[in-house]
């Protein structure tokens, strides 16, 4: 299917070849053509037989640090020399080889999610009543002002789950990779041992005018229900009031705000409060996202650039976007 479409794009003839799994060699093939007629690389003799039967040596590993994933590359010891490989990326050995020299574009996700945890984060209390853990899954990465504000005026330190390295996801059935994540996520946070850990079942987003609802995916809304089930039943640690931010349902999400206050040991109004203070901070982040986003893409008129586009956990989370 992927051949016959790009021949009837591109009006060209596509070949298939019989043994596809060698395209890889092929390819390396012609890049050795190609740097042999432009001087970059020198020709030499090699054995056939001799490279076919050496022998190869993995005598250790260590981590890239070029960006957020630090992958592991082993060092690979094949005919007395020694190479690494592994990783995501060619970075490591582009940088070894000195052609990292490239001046690097301006991370405008990284610079939203600077936003979105520090300038609207949580803030250090002097004598907090305990600590609630968010996991940074799923609608934290566009309501993490909220949930912060929150936490903090109900007079809670906020902890957040850490980036997964490895181990038991502990889903019951199939699932999509984010919501794999928020099992892991919770998990992280239980075996801190916070307090509580928030994570709302969150129903709609703002109404766009041009649209007549704006709903979260359906394993998004009931994730802490699917969690729940995992770990083998209710868990009195979870807190998960029903929420929205549409006009319909911005009263009932104050009510299910409320209903958290005999769990937390507080007054309902006080709780309530709570929550007002914290949709309000949430919306002031989208009112100074929006001015900076206006601001940055008039900085950059006429440069080159990508626009990544996609749900909030995916774009923004480097633990699924892999970085």
């Amino acid at each position: 299917a992927v051949a016959l479409a790009a021949a009837a794009r591109t009006g060209r003839q596509v070949v298939v070849p019989p043994r596809p799994e060698l395209m890889g060699a092929i390819g390396a093939a012609f890049k050795a053509r190609d740097r042999l007629r432009d001087g970059t690389i020198s020709a030499g003799s090699y054995r056939l037989d001799q490279l076919a039967t050496g022998e190869m040596q993995v005598t250790g590993s260590f981590r890239c640090k070029a960006c957020d994933n630090h992958c592991e590359l082993k060092k690979i010891r094949i005919g007395g020399r020694t190479y690494p490989f592994g990783g995501l990326c060619p970075k490591y050995e582009l940088e070894r080889r000195g052609k990292g020299t490239v001046k690097e574009g301006r991370d405008l996700v990284a610079l939203r999610n600077r936003m979105m945890l520090d300038d609207f984060g949580p803030q250090p209390l002097d004598a907090p009543r305990g600590t609630i853990g968010v996991p940074m899954v799923l609608t934290s990465f566009e309501l993490f002002p909220l949930y912060a504000k929150l936490v903090n005026e109900l007079g809670y330190d906020l902890v957040r789950s850490e980036m997964a390295t490895g181990g038991d996801i502990r889903t019951a059935a199939a699932i999509c990779y984010p919501c794999q994540l928020a099992h892991r996520a919770v998990q992280d946070l239980l075996d801190r041992d916070v307090d509580f850990v928030l994570m709302p079942r969150v129903i709609d987003l703002e109404l766009p005018e041009d649209a007549l609802h704006s709903y979260t995916c359906p394993s998004t809304s009931v994730v802490p229900d699917i969690i729940a089930a995992s770990l083998g039943g209710p868990q009195p640690k979870l807190l998960t009031p029903h929420i929205g931010l549409s006009s319909d349902l911005a009263e009932l999400s104050l009510v299910e705000f409320e209903r958290l206050a005999p769990t937390l040991g507080l007054e309902t109004a006080a709780v309530r409060r709570a929550a007002e203070r914290a949709v309000e901070l949430y919306q002031s982040f989208r009112r100074a996202y929006a001015q900076r986003a206006r601001r940055e893409l008039a900085e950059i008129e006429g440069e080159p650039a990508v626009v990544f586009a996609g749900r909030p956990y995916s774009v923004y989370s480097p633990e699924v976007n892999l970085a």
